[in-house]
C-alpha cells in the first residue's frame, strides 16, 4: 500500500472474513385494512463475521513526503473457509488499512483478497474415515402373488472420497425373483444449503452430481458381486464451509438397482465426505473388477449353513491371503501319503477252565441245614415211618439223604 502524508498517530490494519446471503421471495400476506390477501416481494438476507484480526503497521510518528511501502503478513487459522461466490451469497475476505491522524479525518482503504482453503483430512470428521455396511431388500408382488425377492448389500471401505483419486464401492445383488435388475447406478451428489436470518430463516438449495457410475444389472434367479471404482473428477468444485453458519455443504452416496417393469427400485444412501487430500483407508486390498458367481443363487443362499472362515461366508474355496509372503521363509515339509493300516483279526479268547468239583459232587457246596424246631438235630430222631413226618400244616422240612465219604463223616444235601 502507498502512503503520502507527513504526520500520523498510528497505522492500523484489519483482516476480516465475512459470509453474506441474500435473495428475494414472493409471499402472500393479509391486508386487514383492505380485508383481502395481497402479494409482495420480500428480501431475505444474512450477514455474519467469522474472522477478525487486527495489527499495527506503524506506531505514532512522521513520514516525509513521498511514497512509502510497508510489508504486511497475517497468520491465518487452519479452519477457515475459502472464498466463495454464487447467486445466493458469498464468502469474502477484506483487508482494511486505517491511518489515524490527530484532529483530522482518518484515512481508510479497503481491498478484497481471495483465500484458497482446500479440504484436508483434519477438517473432516473421523467418523467419515471409517467404513460402513448398507443393505436393502424388496419383495416382488404381482397380482397379489409373491414373486420372490431382491436383496442388495453395499460395502464401503472408507466414507471419504478425494478429488482426482478413484473411490471404491462393493455391491452384492441377490435376485431371487422373476424380475430382472436392469442396471446398477452409483452416484455421489453434492448439496449446498444457504440460509438467511433477516427478517426470518429461509433456505435455498443447489444440488449437483459430482460422479456417476453405471453398470449392467442381474438376471432373474441369479446373483452378482460388483467391485466398482468411481472416478472422482479433479475439476469438481468442492467448497470449504468450515466455521460458516449460513453456508453448508453435504455429500451423499446413492446406490440404485433399477428393476424392470412397474416395480420400485432398490435404493440405499449414506452421507460421505469429499476432500482434496486422499486417505490411506481409501484403497482396500484386492482387485476391483466385476466377478460373476460360479454357482447359482440358490447355492449362494445356502452358504451360510456351511460354516464360516475368518468371519465371512464359506464359498467352497480355500481362503486367499492378500498380504505378501515374508522373505527367507522355510519351505513347508510335504506331508506323507496316508497308508491304510492292515486290519487285524480279533484275538481268540481262551475258554474258561472248568472248576474242579469236590469229591462228592456239588453237595459239598451247600451248607449244613439248620435244625428244625421240634425235630431235633438231623438226622431226625424217630422212626422212618412217614406218619412220623411233619404234617401238611407244619412247615415243610427238607428231605435228607445220608451220604458217607471215606472219612466216615456224614454229608447232607439240602433239596428245596
Amino acid at each position: 500500500m502507498c502512503l503520502m502524508f507527513p504526520k500520523f498517530l498510528e497505522i492500523r490494519i484489519r483482516l476480516q472474513g465475512r459470509e453474506h446471503t441474500s435473495w428475494t421471495k414472493h409471499e402472500t400476506y393479509y391486508d386487514s385494512s383492505a380485508n383481502e390477501n395481497k402479494s409482495r416481494t420480500a428480501r431475505y438476507s444474512g450477514n455474519r463475521t467469522f474472522l477478525k484480526q487486527d495489527g499495527i503497521v506503524r506506531d505514532q510518528g512522521t513520514l516525509p513526503s513521498g511514497k512509502h511501502v510497508f510489508p504486511i503478513s497475517f497468520q491465518l487459522p487452519n479452519d477457515i473457509p475459502g472464498s466463495f461466490e454464487c447467486q445466493y451469497g458469498n464468502i469474502s475476505y477484506t483487508i482494511k488499512l486505517t491511518v489515524h491522524k490527530a484532529f483530522k479525518i482518518d484515512l481508510e482503504d479497503t481491498k478484497q483478497i481471495k483465500i484458497s482453503a482446500p479440504l484436508r483430512l483434519k477438517n473432516i470428521d473421523s467418523v467419515m474415515l471409517r467404513g460402513c455396511e448398507l443393505e436393502d431388500e424388496k419383495t416382488i408382488c404381482c397380482c397379489c402373488c409373491t414373486g420372490g425377492y431382491v436383496e442388495m448389500q453395499v460395502s464401503l471401505h472408507c466414507k471419504t472420497f478425494a478429488l482426482g483419486y478413484p473411490g471404491f464401492v462393493k455391491v452384492y445383488i441377490l435376485n431371487m425373483s422373476n424380475v430382472n435388475v436392469d442396471d446398477l447406478t452409483v452416484t455421489i451428489g453434492q448439496t449446498l444449503t444457504f440460509k438467511t436470518t433477516d427478517p426470518g430463516s429461509d433456505y435455498k438449495y443447489d444440488v449437483e452430481q459430482i460422479a456417476v457410475c453405471h453398470n449392467r444389472g442381474v438376471d432373474a434367479h441369479a446373483d452378482k458381486t460388483y467391485n466398482l471404482s468411481i472416478d472422482m473428477p479433479r475439476s469438481a468444485v468442492i467448497p470449504n464451509f468450515t466455521r460458516c453458519q449460513l453456508f453448508r455443504c453435504e455429500h451423499e452416496l446413492t446406490v440404485t438397482a433399477g428393476l424392470s417393469g412397474c416395480h420400485n427400485n432398490l435404493d440405499v444412501s449414506t452421507d460421505v465426505a469429499v476432500s482434496h487430500e486422499p486417505s490411506l483407508n481409501m484403497h482396500p486390498p484386492g482387485n476391483h473388477e466385476e466377478h460373476e458367481p460360479q454357482s447359482n443363487a440358490m447355492q449362494n443362499k445356502r452358504r451360510s449353513s456351511c460354516g464360516t472362515i475368518g468371519g465371512g461366508e464359506y464359498n467352497g474355496e480355500a481362503p486367499v491371503i492378500s498380504q505378501p509372503m515374508p522373505r527367507n521363509m522355510p519351505m513347508p515339509i510335504p506331508m506323507p501319503m496316508s497308508i491304510p493300516m492292515p486290519m487285524h483279526k480279533p484275538i481268540p479268547m481262551p475258554m474258561p477252565m472248568p472248576m474242579p468239583m469236590p469229591p462228592y459232587g456239588a453237595a459239598c457246596l451247600f451248607p449244613k441245614p439248620l435244625p428244625m424246631p421240634g425235630y431235633g438235630e438231623p438226622p431226625y430222631s424217630g422212626s422212618s415211618d412217614p406218619s412220623t413226618f411233619p404234617s401238611a400244616n407244619a412247615p415243610s422240612a427238607p428231605s435228607e439223604l445220608d451220604l458217607a465219604d471215606n472219612s466216615g463223616k456224614d454229608l447232607f444235601i439240602h433239596k428245596s
